[in-house]
């Protein structure tokens, strides 16, 4: 999300998750950037006025799908993290968003460790409003020790939910 875009709902509904340390990076990580791809061989060390893009891989549901409202799994790798992500993620509804809240609220991930990859699952029993569209972001930038600055994709998820 642009800095100073406002979401459609209150600022209340912001989702915070992820409140556990998770592995450090040190003087030998690997920056993931959108540019290449892989995440990997790049040394780039993104600024506040340009940030490096995290890369994500397996993003579930996929981007466009549609889902029935009833146990859906959220989830997403993040490609060896350059950062350590100790204070949680602020999750946003973006814009386009118009399936309302989810059940549970507030939504609690939980983090696999993959090789040097980190897998986040979260299961939304069900949406507020379906049919309806999905579209949330990870709000903000994230600083490693180096003062590096990453951002997320975004959306992070955009799929729809039918009626169960």
């Amino acid at each position: 999300m642009k800095r100073g875009q406002m979401s459609r709902l209150p600022a209340s509904v912001t989702l915070l998750a992820i409140s556990l340390g998770i592995l450090g990076c040190g003087d030998s990580w690997r920056a993931a950037t959108a540019g290449d791809g892989s995440g990997h061989g790049d040394s780039s060390c993104g600024t506040q006025a340009n940030p490096v893009t995290l890369v994500l891989k397996d993003v579930a549901p996929a981007a466009s799908t549609a889902v029935a409202n009833k146990s859906i799994v959220q989830q997403f790798t993040l490609v060896d993290p350059p950062l350590t992500l100790s204070n949680g993620l602020a999750f946003s509804f973006l814009p386009k968003h118009t399936a309302g809240t989810p059940s549970p609220l507030p939504m609690q991930y939980v983090v696999d460790m993959s090789g040097k990859d980190h897998v986040y699952r979260t299961t939304v029993d069900s949406w507020s409003i379906a049919p309806g569209h999905v579209e949330m972001g990870v709000q903000g930038t994230l600083a490693n020790d180096d003062g590096c600055v990453f951002v997320f994709p975004s959306p992070l998820f955009s799929y729809d939910v039918t009626s169960p």
